[in-house]
Formats: structure tokens, C-alpha cells, sequence
């Protein structure tokens, strides 16, 4: 089988600037992470123990994600 030829769809369009494309990161995953309208959500109230032991059997990938979730969610509200 032929490998598939992938093309651009607007070659002429200009590159996003670096702070553009962390904000459309930033726009997209704030409307994806939304709930959906009728979904109710309920605080959960955990031990921090619990997260601790949780937190230390992640496997560096996840940790990675963690620590970059944690720090996105810190630049929300030091602002």
C-alpha cells in the first residue's frame, strides 16, 4: 500500500506567533475541559495523603502532565 501524502490545507496562511498559539491552547482546552450543560458536579473532598501516594506512583509522562497542569492552574489564580 502507498504510503498517504499529506498536504497543507492553506499553505500561503501565516504561522501562528508563539503567545497566539498558547492562547488558542489555552481558549480550546478551557472550552473542551467545560462540562456539558446539565451535567451536575459535586466537590470531592480527598486527604491530601491520598493525592500524595497517588502523585508518587505516576510514571514521568504523567508527572510531567501534572506539574504543567498545576502550573497552568497557579497562573489563574496568582493573577
Amino acid at each position: 500500500m502507498a504510503a498517504k501524502i499529506n498536504r497543507v490545507h492553506e499553505p500561503d496562511a501565516p504561522l501562528l506567533e508563539p503567545e497566539e498559539l498558547a492562547e488558542d491552547y489555552r481558549r480550546l482546552r478551557a472550552l473542551y475541559h467545560k462540562p456539558a450543560r446539565g451535567e451536575q458536579s459535586i466537590p470531592l473532598r480527598v486527604p491530601l495523603w491520598v493525592v500524595i501516594e497517588a502523585i508518587d506512583d505516576l510514571d514521568p509522562p504523567a508527572l510531567r502532565n501534572l506539574a504543567q497542569h498545576i502550573a497552568d492552574r497557579l497562573a489563574t489564580v496568582e493573577t
